[in-house]
Formats: C-alpha cells, structure tokens, sequence
C-alpha cells in the first residue's frame, strides 16, 4: 500500500518529457523522468512503423532508443529508405532484428535504454517459443522499470482488436490507432486513450495526396488537345 499527503502528490508531479509542438500537442505532458507505455494498433498499411520511426526520432533527443523491428530485416533495405525518407537523423537510435523475446531482455540488459520501441510483438516469440502475448508486454514493462515502451500490435482478422489481446492495450498510459483513408491515402493516428491530457486527438502521419477529379482531368485533356 502506498500513502501519500496532498503536499506530497503536487511536488511528486514528474517533469515533462520536451517535445516539438506536433508531438506534445497529441502526447500530452509525457513525464521525463517516469516510465510510461504506449500501444500502437492499426490496419495493414496503415503507416505504424513510419509513425514509431518519427516517435523514435524524437524521443532520441531526451535518450538513447532501441528499436527491435521484428518485422523487417536490417539488411532488407526498407528500414534503411524509411530512415532516409522520413530523415531520421539521430545517432542514439539503436536497431536490432529480434528473433526472441531473449534477444531484447539481452539488449536492454547490457545497455541502458531511455526508450524501447518492439515493432511488432506479433512477431517476436519468447523461449517458449509462443508468439508474445499480452502478459509478456506487462512482464518485460515491469522488468525495467527505467525504460519506457512502445508496443506495435497487428489487429486481428476481425480488424477490431490487437492481435495477442486487450490486457496490454488496456495498461498503457497511452493508446493509438492508425488508420489509412482509402479515398485520399492519408495515413492518420488517432488518440483513443491518453492519461497525460492532450490538446489534440488526431496525428498526420502522412497527409492526403492530391488526387484531380474526372472534371479536372477532362478539363485539363481538352486544353492540352487546343494547344
């Protein structure tokens, strides 16, 4: 049981983790000194890892971050064009291909991590070899206390819910949806749980391409033809 006076809940307030405008408008007042958890859920598409890659990119300017893409080989060069289009510029962003849950315990074992980004945990297996499954989100969150997480999750086929369950979701401070508008392609990541109180809800990962209606396109070939 923990006990605290009204005194020692102000002053315990933890000091804010200093983020660029965009980010701390749809973040909320994330603390610096306190771990904290994200989830990230999203449709196939929908932009997450170029979304986590950006969040990876500025939480490396408060402290060193691992970034565990289970997903994609390091040599497969994707990461790489991700990098390169999204300029993530950053030297204190680690990357590791995971092929266990061991493999990460290992790393943010031997190295002292601000910040641990697992993309995704339905591609990361522990000793059992079973797929990571909510209560190994919870048990590696609490394993390393000074270390905050953010966690990739596929939605399952019913496209409703992360794929290894709710109860992980449920425990993080933070939690985001990314979605793709199929009509413009805008990717987006919506808020729909923040404990940190934000001043937005909505995040442009990518925004909408410009796409001329059948008019313009008419229009424009009957102008070409008249010149």
């Amino acid at each position: 049981m923990k006990r605290a006076t009204t005194t020692e809940i102000i002053n315990s307030q933890p000091y804010p983790l200093p983020l660029s405008p965009k980010f701390k408008d749809f973040l909320g007042n994330v603390p610096r000194n306190k771990q904290f958890n994200i989830s990230i859920t999203g449709e196939p598409g929908s932009a997450k890892s170029s979304f986590c890659f950006m969040l990876a990119n500025e939480f490396s300017r408060s402290g060193k971050v691992l970034y565990c893409a289970a997903e994609e080989n390091l040599d497969s060069g994707a990461i790489r064009q991700r990098i390169l289009s999204l300029r993530i510029s950053k030297q204190n962003i680690v990357f590791i291909h995971p092929d266990s849950y061991s493999d990460i315990t290992d790393e943010l074992s031997a190295h002292n991590y601000q910040f641990c980004f697992i993309d995704s945990i339905n591609e990361v297996y522990t000793p059992e070899g079973e797929q990571m499954l909510a209560k190994d989100v919870i048990r590696i969150a609490a394993a390393y206390p000074n270390t905050s997480f953010v966690f990739i999750s596929q939605i399952n086929a019913l496209g409703n819910r992360a794929a290894g369950g709710q109860k992980a979701t449920h425990k993080a401070d933070i939690k985001i949806f990314c979605k793709r508008d199929k009509k413009t392609d805008e990717r987006l990541a919506y808020l729909t749980g923040n404990r940190f109180y934000p001043k937005v809800n909505e995040f442009t990962i990518f925004p909408a391409m410009y796409r001329p209606s059948i008019n313009e396109v008419l229009r424009k070939n009957q102008n070409a033809r008249r010149a």
